[in-house]
């Protein structure tokens, strides 16, 4: 069970962020849907923003699973331009208890995060694939119930700057 939000950009908003795909790999014996990508995450805002970094949800989980916690999530994606529906991504979270899982950007400054990801439906059988970046941020709240649970999406809404598709390129091994 869960509940979310959604936003729209506001030009006035002094946060601004831009991922873009560095590049993008997949190797010859690989299935075509499987990716190793650069991701660069740059603050193009006039305000620090701050992102986690931690590929690992669990720690930032409490000792107690009754417990409520929060964290912000950090989603990065590539979809082939041909094949919008097809999605990879790779989250990255963190959490005020943790700060080293948190990182803040100053305006023009920016990291690289590499990751393998895999598309959730084929990619396209063409012989050039041309791969688009995105992203999402989140604050997001869980919390178990007998039974179950229930998580709260709250979008973080930042504007973005458009970005250009990258050529996969096949690794000869």
């Amino acid at each position: 069970m869960g509940s979310g939000s959604d936003c729209a950009a506001d030009v006035r908003d002094p946060r601004s962020i831009t991922v873009s795909l560095m590049d993008a790999t997949t190797r010859r014996d690989a299935p075509k849907r499987r990716f190793e990508v650069t991701f660069k995450i740059l603050n193009t805002g006039s305000v620090p923003i701050q992102v986690p970094v931690s590929p690992h949800l669990s720690d930032l989980q409490p000792d107690d699973p009754t417990k409520r916690f929060s964290y912000l999530s950090l989603g990065l994606s590539v979809s082939p331009v041909e094949r919008r529906d097809s999605i990879g991504y790779v989250e990255l979270y963190g959490g005020n208890t943790l700060p080293d899982t948190l990182m803040m950007l100053n305006p023009s400054e920016w990291i690289l995060v590499r990751a393998n990801v895999e598309l959730r439906s084929d990619a396209p059988q063409a012989n050039t694939l041309y791969l688009t970046p995105g992203y999402w941020l989140r604050q997001v709240t869980f919390k178990a119930s007998p039974g179950g649970f229930s998580s709260e999406l709250q979008n973080i809404c930042i504007n973005t700057t458009p970005h250009s598709p990258v050529l996969v390129m096949q690794e000869h091994h």
